[in-house]
């Protein structure tokens, strides 16, 4: 938990994956930004449906449960079975992120979320649940060996959020966000 006394600080380092993990993590991508997309189109939908015959429809609910219930019900279905071979962590935090991005647009009344696009930066989320540091090695979720990892300087505490990120240039990386206490 931050108090007022400590800070969170990003800290990103150059990883490696090899070809499987590469294949791996693009599904975790595409898991992700499917979960993504599929919210915010179904959100859309559903405020439309409400507006034009609120009586005849509830209002649309925009939650972490509410999308949480979603994403297990898609898990089930045929269709998106799939959604079941990625580590569910990732996909929470998709879905956490388009909360967040609609509670900025309804506070500042700006920057309605957009759909994501496999043509720019991709990267997934995973809280302390979802992967692990062993003996300066990545694992995450359900990837079956660890990530090679360049680091270049210590973490200056352990990390609390990860951020796996492939750039247009086909750079992995890897953020690690950690709470540090801010020298006075």
């Amino acid at each position: 938990m931050t108090t007022d006394a400590t800070l969170k600080k990003g800290y990103k380092y150059r990883i490696y994956p090899n070809k499987e993990q590469e294949k791996d993590i693009a599904k975790v991508f595409g898991s992700c930004r499917y979960v993504y997309n599929r919210l915010l189109h179904e959100s859309i939908e559903e405020h439309k449906l409400y507006k034009e015959d609120p009586e005849k429809h509830t209002k649309p609910e925009i939650s972490i449960r509410e999308y949480s219930t979603k994403i297990v019900k898609w898990k089930n279905e045929e269709e998106t079975s799939w959604l079941a071979d990625v580590s569910s962590v990732p996909l929470q935090q998709a879905s956490r992120h388009l909360v967040s991005a609609f509670s900025t647009f309804f506070k500042k009344k700006k920057g309605y979320p957009n759909f994501k696009s496999k043509k720019n930066k991709q990267s997934a989320s995973f809280t302390v649940s979802g992967y692990r540091i062993k003996e300066k090695k990545l694992w995450l979720g359900r990837l079956k060996s660890s990530i090679t990892v360049k680091w270049s300087r210590k973490l200056p505490s352990e990390p609390n959020t990860c951020i796996i990120s492939k750039e247009p240039s086909g750079k992995y990386y890897v953020s690690f966000i950690c709470e540090y206490s801010p020298a006075r």
